[in-house]
Parts: C-alpha cells; sequence; structure tokens
C-alpha cells in the first residue's frame, strides 16, 4: 500500500512542476502604410539599379512570449506569388522586370532586410524604427501596374510553439504604382531553333541545304523609335559577313565542317553590322512602333569534308536605338 502511495505522490509532483503554457503578446498590431511614387523607365537603368524608395515610420514595439520564454521577431513577405530572384534580397512583383526589396528595422542595417528572424527572450523591445521599400530593376521592363495590397507582416513567435505567435505589424502598398516605360524591350530574348534531324547520306548530296526554319526576332517599343539591329556569328573560313552564314560548334560529340545559312525574306542576313531593322508590316524600314517583328529563317549547310553528329550554332543579336 505504501509503494502505491508513493507512486501516486511522485505523479501529483510531476504535474505540479510542469511549465505553465503561456500565449505570446505585444504591443496593439500596426498597420502602416507605404505610398510609393508612379515610376518612369528610360530604358538607361541597369538591371540591379533601384528605381525608387520609401520609407514609413513604424514606431517602438514590446513583445513577449512569457517569462523567460525563448522568442523570435519575424518578418516575411506577404506579396502574392512572389519568388526570390538571382538579386540578393529582391523579390519579384506583377511587373516583369521589377523587383522589390524590403527591410526592417532600417536601424539594423543589412541583417534586417525581410524576411529575418531576431532572437529575443522574456520582455522584448524594439525602438521607435522605420521600414524601407525599394524597387529594383531585374531585368527587361514593360508598362504596367503594381497593385496595392499587403507586403509584409512582423510577428513575434515562441520558438517552443511556433503556433504561439502575435501579430505586430502589417505592412500594406497604400496606392497602386503606375509603370511607365519609355524604352523598347525584346520578346523572348533567348530562342532556340530545330534545325531538324538528317542521316548522314543526305547531307552527303551535292548542294544540299536542309529544310528553311522560320524565325523571329520580336522588338516592341511604346513610342516611334528608329532601330538598328545586328547579329553576331563566327564566320567558317572563306565566308564574309555578306554571306549570311556561322559555323557550328566543335565540341567532343559535336559534327565538322557544318554551317547555318541564315535568310532575311529569302536574302542572306548581313552579319556582324548594324542594319535597319525591318518591320513585318513595312520591310526595309527602321521605324518600330508597338510590337513588330524581324522575319528571318536560318537552315542546316554542310561544307566540304562534313562528319556526322551533334549541330549547335549560336546567333547573338543587339539593338541601336536613336
Amino acid at each position: 500500500m505504501k509503494k502505491i502511495l508513493l507512486s501516486f505522490l511522485s505523479l501529483v509532483l510531476f504535474l505540479m512542476f510542469k511549465p505553465a503554457y503561456s500565449a505570446c503578446t505585444g504591443s496593439l498590431a500596426r498597420l502602416v502604410l507605404i505610398n510609393i511614387p508612379n515610376i518612369t523607365i528610360s530604358g538607361k537603368e541597369k538591371i540591379g539599379d533601384t528605381l525608387t524608395t520609401a520609407t514609413a515610420n513604424t514606431g517602438e514595439l514590446n513583445f513577449s512570449c512569457g517569462v523567460n520564454v525563448a522568442s523570435s521577431l519575424k518578418s516575411m513577405l506577404t506579396i502574392p506569388n512572389a519568388t526570390e530572384t538571382t538579386l540578393p534580397n529582391v523579390y519579384t512583383t506583377s511587373i516583369s522586370g521589377i523587383g522589390v526589396r524590403i527591410k526592417w528595422p532600417m536601424s539594423r542595417n543589412d541583417v534586417a532586410w525581410i524576411p529575418a528572424t531576431f532572437p529575443c527572450s522574456g520582455n522584448c523591445y524594439q525602438g521607435a524604427d522605420s521600414i524601407l521599400v525599394e524597387l529594383v530593376k531585374t531585368g527587361d521592363i514593360r508598362s504596367g501596374v503594381i497593385d496595392s495590397g499587403e507586403m509584409a507582416r512582423i510577428i513575434v513567435e515562441s520558438n517552443v510553439n511556433a503556433n504561439d505567435n502575435f501579430e505586430l505589424l502589417r505592412i500594406r502598398l497604400f496606392t497602386a504604382v503606375n509603370v511607365t516605360s519609355n524604352s523598347c524591350y525584346v520578346e523572348q530574348k533567348d530562342k532556340t531553333i530545330d534545325l531538324g534531324q538528317y542521316n548522314f547520306v543526305q547531307i552527303s548530296r551535292p548542294g544540299f541545304e536542309g529544310i528553311s526554319k522560320n524565325f523571329s526576332v520580336n522588338l516592341n517599343c511604346p513610342t516611334e523609335t528608329a532601330v538598328k539591329v545586328k547579329f553576331e556569328g563566327t564566320l567558317p573560313p572563306g565566308y564574309t559577313d555578306a554571306d549570311g552564314i556561322i559555323s557550328t560548334r566543335s565540341d567532343l560529340y559535336d559534327a565538322r565542317n557544318m554551317a547555318v545559312k541564315l535568310t532575311n525574306n529569302n536574302m542572306p542576313l548581313k552579319l556582324n553590322q548594324f542594319i535597319p531593322y525591318n518591320n513585318a508590316y513595312n520591310v526595309g524600314t527602321n521605324i518600330v512602333t508597338d510590337s513588330s517583328l524581324m522575319r528571318l529563317e536560318a537552315r542546316l549547310l554542310p561544307l566540304a569534308g562534313a562528319t556526322p553528329g551533334n549541330i549547335n550554332a549560336t546567333l547573338v543579336y543587339s539593338f541601336e536605338l536613336n
């Protein structure tokens, strides 16, 4: 009987000393509104450049998840469908080519880019501070609208129980940001053209050329713009820029003595020099408005001493705007 009683008392003592659950609390949650001015893109901006900035005061914060309870002050991005870009701390927006990065609290400098986590224990305090929002160029920018709405939240969270948290700040873009582009941009800059598959018996026939494969270079300009384009490629021995013929790659498993013949409306494409950009609706001019395209053709061209293998060639193009 004594053994049973002692076991019962041990169980009672264990329950009495189990730590009590304590919910996280803090200053009354605040809504912080961010106003970002409309943006006009000149076309001279480089990837990584800051297009515009905005700041807002966030005030002081008191928060705790209980006496001696370890917790974390967390900032999180809540922009719908935002994904991380290749630029540090920059996330996508609803406009291609424009990213956003947000810092809070600004006084903590480069460690405070959202999302971030700061440790705390017991009763914690964050002095009056500010939030910084930057819009950054991440690529080619088109005109459009960045919608208003929630951008980020700040919470305190118990390290013991992630479900135990308390919201301290909610950051919201107050009005939509209109983005106007005064520069041209290329649609689908990277293209892969399938030149087809051939057996070596076909390729070995005198005068053989592959089937012509059509492709286009698409350019969009918000206002009437004079445009020239340059196509660059490596020439095979004995050929000139006026022939429109470029060499193929010569890696281990690649075919040898192969080339690609490039034409514009079935005329040889001039290479390695700026030429007028041909509008699909007015061939031979270099004035571009809205969306236009330059129609091109590519075909396989065996050279003397051709061998079987993989065939790859690269054509690089750039634009000159006046």
